[in-house]
């Protein structure tokens, strides 16, 4: 039986830790209290660069596919269609509050 909590499978998450490592960044010393120098948060630019590496990867079309699991039945918080444009939107405002 797969589990009902995971949501995203191994190959997705094996690329994104490979992609964090790149970055120098540990998950699992991460904070929200960890600053750079200049002041912004670290897991913020973190978040940023992973997304653009994200971003790539699929235009890419290279291996892996990075994919989100199938929906579980009977899992209903499960969002269907995330609104990715609000997505964005809440990201730029967050970059523009962190760069004051």
């Amino acid at each position: 039986m797969p589990d009902v909590n995971e949501y995203l499978p191994r190959e997705t998450k094996e690329w994104c830790r490979e992609q964090l490592g790149r970055l120098g960044y540990n998950p699992a010393q991460a904070n929200a209290e960890d600053y750079f120098p200049t002041g912004a948060r670290r897991h913020c630019r973190v978040y940023l660069a992973m997304r653009e590496a994200v971003k790539h990867h699929i235009e890419s079309g290279r291996e892996p596919e990075l994919r989100e699991c199938e929906r579980q039945v009977g899992n209903w918080m499960w969002n269907e269609q995330p609104d990715l444009d609000a997505i964005g939107e809440m990201d730029l405002q967050y970059v523009e509050e962190e760069m004051m």
